[in-house]
């Protein structure tokens, strides 16, 4: 391991929390001999002087990656590219590469306002993204997407049409980038965690449950309403029944019995009182 390099293994124990046990420590113990071998990979997310999420400036944070060993600087600031100029001539003073890239937030089907900006949808979940420029052409491509999904705090909202736009096949940005996960909240860590998103889920409407009903709803409730059901059902069947002999009542054609009954009328000579 590199000397001053600790493994943060939170994160990594909250992405595989589907698997099992026995699967978990399987996995853990072949990250921990990668880096206890030194086959580390570099940092691949960073922020630097961002307003209430980091305060190291460029100079500070090339010193350290030169001192960890890193030999390339991975900047991905929440959605913006700015800051890319500032530490691109003391980073490679240091010899170190700059990776352009961008933090932004991810949802599926989000929108502009009138204003012009982004607007998530608060009903629908939000993740984080991570977009990494392989070249001049993908830093292009990342650029116009931020500008292109700017909100209203100065940050960057993607959707799947903004995504297509300037990734997708075609565009300027088309396998010119690498898009990952940002964190725990990010699309591919929601995917593996999909499982424990549920359970929370289930946890919260059962909560709700228990508020309105005093506690778990018995068997015997549900066999009452089962009942109910079928005794309902069964009434219904019969209404209709009914009604579908109304139905034959009211379309029977009695014009025939009608005439044959004038006739035998005419024939006897009886007013039509006699017959009623």
């Amino acid at each position: 391991m590199k000397e001053g390099f600790t493994l943060d293994y939170s994160l990594i124990k909250n992405s595989i929390a589907h698997l099992s046990p026995i699967e978990q420590e399987k996995l853990l113990n072949k990250i921990t001999e990668r880096v206890d071998a030194g086959k580390i990979y570099e940092e691949s997310h960073l922020h630097s002087r961002e307003q209430f999420k980091a305060d190291n400036p460029p100079k500070d944070v090339v010193k350290r990656y030169k001192e960890l060993g890193f030999g390339s600087i991975h900047l991905t600031q929440h959605g913006v590219a700015a800051i890319v100029w500032d530490f691109k001539p003391i980073a490679e003073k240091e010899g170190l590469k700059i990776v352009p890239g961008v933090e932004t937030a991810y949802q599926e089907k989000a929108k502009k306002g009138e204003n012009g900006l982004m607007q998530a949808d608060s009903s629908l979940p939000q993740s984080e993204l991570i977009i990494h420029a392989l070249n001049d052409e993908g830093w292009k491509a990342i650029s116009m997407a931020i500008s292109a999904s700017q909100t209203v705090d100065g940050l960057s909202l993607m959707s799947n049409k903004i995504l297509s736009e300037f990734f997708g096949e075609g565009s300027i940005g088309h396998k010119n980038v690498i898009a990952t996960t940002a964190s725990i909240n990010g699309p591919i860590a929601q995917i593996y965690r999909e499982n424990a998103i549920a359970e929370i889920s289930a946890q919260e409407v059962f909560k709700k449950r228990d508020s309105a009903t005093g506690g778990e709803i018995p068997e015997s409730y549900f066999k009452k309403l089962t009942d109910k059901i079928e005794e309902l059902t069964s009434e219904l069947n019969s209404v209709k029944d009914e009604i579908k002999e109304v139905k034959k009542v009211a379309n029977f054609n009695f014009k025939p019995r009608e005439k044959a009954l004038e006739k035998i009328k005419s024939v006897s000579g009886e007013t039509s009182q006699a017959f009623c």
